[in-house]
């Protein structure tokens, strides 16, 4: 409370030598523009703070005005040739000044974008000055802001506001901030208002000072003589306690020091080097269980391979061939010749691929012995034609035998077992003759 006094009586004081209690930073901010503009144009320029450039037409409607503008008062105007100028040093300076919300504003853009036209019963019509930009920029402000003598007119306007600043504005009605509106900064009568209200507001202070200062004082002699017991009573008995285990912790360190010089440093040294080896090798176990992830990547890419790529392929030739196999071999032969052979051939030799070469090499001799056969009869058949055949009993016997010799090639190959060979049927044994001579 002393130093909210000291303070609003500095306050005072610079009020009564006509100076405002503006925003910290906004004087200065001022000053420094007028200062570069005039180093870069090479003659003055006045900046006006637009508080200063107003002055109230209508007393009673000072608290709307105040508070409906806020820190809008505080906006800086500068002549609109001067603007760019102003603009580039007011961005290079804006830091200096931390984040107060100091505006310059821009009346050529303004007046060339904007229709200026305020409403006779506007909030603007309360408000004079001889400054021609502050004019365009409070027309701009206030011209469509409708003054109301009561609140149930404020609803026929889009925007509009009573005396005591109940705002009717964006569909929503709203009172203005009462420390707002009587913190008069507008025209040269604020002063005076800023003035009698600092007063009273010190008169205040000041009284309540006198009635707390007593209390203050027994509270700082009581304090003293509490503070002081207690400090005998905590204090010193924390500080005796801190010191006791002071005391204890110098007895550990002297136990602990005797405890290393006791220690076996070569044991040490040995407990050093284990820890390294197995640091060692646990950098080598991770190293190895990176290569195993990679080496797992690859597993994962190769089996997605096989099944996607290899595998479809593989599949369409087994089942290519095993329609071929049903087309060349009866049903009965598979399930009772063939494949009871191949099981057998596999038991026996363990490996299927032994079991392919056998068959396949005795494949490719009864092939030979067919074609044999095909050309024998094939120039019987041309002996006939130019009339030299043998005797028919000659012929028959060589067609038996060919036929008899091919079967039981055929046989060895495809059934082994002597006691299923005679009972293999008709249409096996004639395919075997269709086979050898009638082969597309």
């Amino acid at each position: 409370m002393k130093e909210e006094q000291d303070q609003k009586r500095t306050v005072l004081a610079n009020l009564r030598k006509d100076i405002k209690d503006y925003p910290r930073g906004l004087l200065q901010l001022k000053a420094r523009l007028e200062s570069e503009l005039n180093s870069r144009i090479g003659s003055p320029v006045r900046i006006d703070i637009l508080a200063d450039a107003l002055e109230l037409a209508d007393e009673r409607w000072r608290g709307a005005v105040e508070g409906y503008l806020n820190a809008q008062r505080f906006y800086l105007l500068v002549d609109p040739a001067y603007y760019k100028s102003a603009l580039l040093i007011f961005d290079r300076i804006k830091k200096e000044f931390g984040f107060a919300s100091f505006g310059l504003v821009d009346i050529g853009k303004l007046r060339e974008r904007e229709t200026i036209r305020p409403r006779d019963d506007s909030l603007a019509r309360k408000v004079d000055t001889d400054n021609k930009l502050a004019r365009s920029y409070i027309d701009y402000l206030l011209g469509r802001v409708v003054c109301c003598e009561k609140a149930e007119q404020l609803r026929n306007f889009k925007t509009a506001i009573t005396a005591d600043g109940l705002l009717y504005q964006g569909y929503v009605v709203r009172s203005i901030r009462r420390e707002l509106m009587d913190d008069a900064f507008i025209g040269r009568y604020a002063v005076s208002l800023r003035v009698s209200r600092l007063e009273e507001e010190l008169t205040q202070i000041e009284d309540q000072l006198r009635y707390w200062n007593p209390i203050r004082q027994l509270f700082v002699t009581v304090k003293r003589t509490v503070i002081y017991a207690l400090f005998v009573q905590n204090t010193v008995a924390e500080k005796q306690k801190a010191y006791l285990r002071g005391m204890e912790i110098v007895n550990e360190v002297t136990d602990i020091d005797d405890q290393l010089s006791k220690l076996d440093l070569l044991w040490l040294d040995e407990q050093r080097r284990t820890i390294a080896a197995l640091g060692d090798e646990i950098i080598a176990l991770n190293k190895e269980k990176e290569e195993k992830g990679i080496q797992i990547g690859q597993y994962k890419e190769r089996i997605r391979q096989l099944d996607y790529e290899v595998l479809p392929d593989h599949y369409q030739q087994l089942s290519n061939m095993e329609d071929r196999l049903q087309d060349d071999f009866p049903a009965e032969y598979q399930e009772d010749i063939g494949l009871p052979r191949y099981q057998q051939e596999l038991d026996r030799l363990k490996r299927a691929d032994i079991v392919h070469k056998n068959f396949s090499s005795r494949l490719e001799q009864s092939v030979k012995e067919q074609d044999t056969a095909r050309k024998n009869f094939s120039l019987h058949v041309g002996s006939t034609q130019t009339g030299s055949s043998p005797a028919p009993s000659a012929w028959k016997l060589w067609i038996m035998m060919s036929l008899k010799q091919s079967k039981s090639s055929w046989r060895k190959v495809s059934c082994p077992n002597i006691e299923k060979r005679s009972k293999l049927p008709e249409r096996v044994r004639w395919n075997s003759f269709r086979m050898i001579f009638w082969q597309n």
